[in-house]
């Protein structure tokens, strides 16, 4: 047989079938499109949350008992450790509840997290939101200067500059003026508020709570944290690595819910697929017939049907790669304003040479699974008897 019969054939059936072609290659394509959009802007909120682990970390290890604070007397373990040269730097958070009325008149609740500048922060600098590249030593710098996540500055309804009275607990309260917004580096939602030490006073005549305490180690960082867990066994200590596993997991979970939306979306389209392919064999039975009339086995047949489910399976896998990489913008912005996170946008060319490979293999499942059917074999065989006849 005349190699150059197949890519014609393959072509000018493909033309022929007009609608049909054109609207099989849509369904790839949006198919495509939801897994690619999908998998893109998970790929790219896993970087955003695993970027930068040692500053959402808080240094080297971290300990944090919400449950129960941390007295004066029991941070006199981390002087020990600093002494013994196990760790070179260490600085502990305290927390306050608080309230503040947002620009809806709502009294919000949130928690006020005081820290000493310097040290604070050890593992270095947190994710802007605004402004970009701040600082913290620089942003509450002054009296009244605080910085807020931006969970809190949408429950708030404030940004940058805005002036707030915060009220604590025995406090007289502080007059704050926003300087920054701190992304989310998880998924949890936290509303929290960062103040200097100097005006702790303001918000509570309380006995500070140390809900957490973060250190860099000169050593091992395990051997520390073992340490540490032995101290204060109700506390929770992470080492970087450990939050980096712990991130990972959570964006894993995260990835394979989103690439299950995607092949969902993939499998819906299969259906028209799987109907544009089958109206087409309908319309194409005589051809059929005359072709193994002509000595056309049928493993030729289904050849020459891969081959038009291959070209369909291309162009839309093409298509769906390049829309689905232009939805995921959208979907990736739409992601960080609901997860509260700071986003750099990332295409990943694996991720789109599998779009163009899902597509291809979805075709060629969904395409050659009607030529394939026992029925339609024996009618196959019922129209090349008619023809030999006629």
């Amino acid at each position: 047989m005349n190699l150059g019969f197949w890519p014609s054939y393959v072509l000018r059936s493909s033309r022929r079938s007009g609608r049909r072609t054109l609207f099989a290659v849509v369904c790839v394509a949006v198919g495509v499109a939801g897994v690619v959009a999908l998998q893109t802007a998970a790929l790219t909120v896993q970087h955003a949350l695993t970027s930068n682990i040692r500053a959402a970390n808080g240094g080297d290890v971290s300990l944090s008992s919400e449950e129960s604070p941390l007295s004066p007397t029991d941070l006199k373990v981390f002087g020990q450790l600093k002494s013994q040269g196990r760790i070179s730097a260490w600085t502990a958070v305290s927390s306050q509840h608080a309230t503040a009325v947002g620009t809806a008149h709502r009294l919000i609740p949130f928690d006020v997290l005081v820290v000493a500048t310097p040290p604070y922060p050890l593992g270095g600098e947190p994710s802007f939101v605004s402004p970009s590249n701040g600082r913290v030593e620089n942003l509450i710098k002054r009296p009244g200067d605080v910085l807020i996540t931006s969970v809190l500055s949408q429950e708030l309804g404030v940004g940058v500059g805005s002036r707030l009275l915060v009220n604590g607990i025995g406090g007289t309260g502080l007059h704050a003026t926003v300087r920054g917004i701190v992304a989310q580096s998880s998924f949890e939602h936290s509303a929290a508020m960062t103040v200097d030490r100097r005006d702790a006073a303001t918000l509570s005549n309380r006995q500070p709570r140390y809900t957490a305490v973060y250190a860099n180690v000169s050593g091992s960082a395990d051997a520390v944290a073992n340490d540490l867990r032995s101290s204060f066994p109700a506390a929770t200590v992470q080492t970087v690595q450990e939050a980096l596993q712990s991130a990972q997991s959570d964006v894993h979970d995260f990835r394979q819910f989103m690439l299950l939306v995607g092949l969902l979306a993939l499998l819906i389209a299969g259906i028209g697929i799987l109907n544009a392919m089958q109206s087409m064999l309908v319309r194409r039975r005589l051809e059929i017939a005359m072709l193994k009339a002509m000595g056309f086995r049928q493993p030729t047949l289904y050849g020459l049907f891969g081959g038009e489910a291959l070209l369909i399976g291309l162009i839309g896998g093409v298509a769906g790669t390049f829309v689905g990489a232009v939805m995921s913008k959208v979907i990736t912005e739409a992601l960080a304003r609901a997860l509260a996170i700071q986003v750099t946008f990332v295409l990943d060319l694996g991720t789109l040479a599998s779009g163009v490979a899902l597509g291809i293999g979805a075709a060629l499942v969904f395409a050659v699974l009607p030529s394939c059917r026992p029925r339609d074999s024996v009618r196959w065989r019922f129209c090349a008897k008619e023809a030999r006849r006629a």
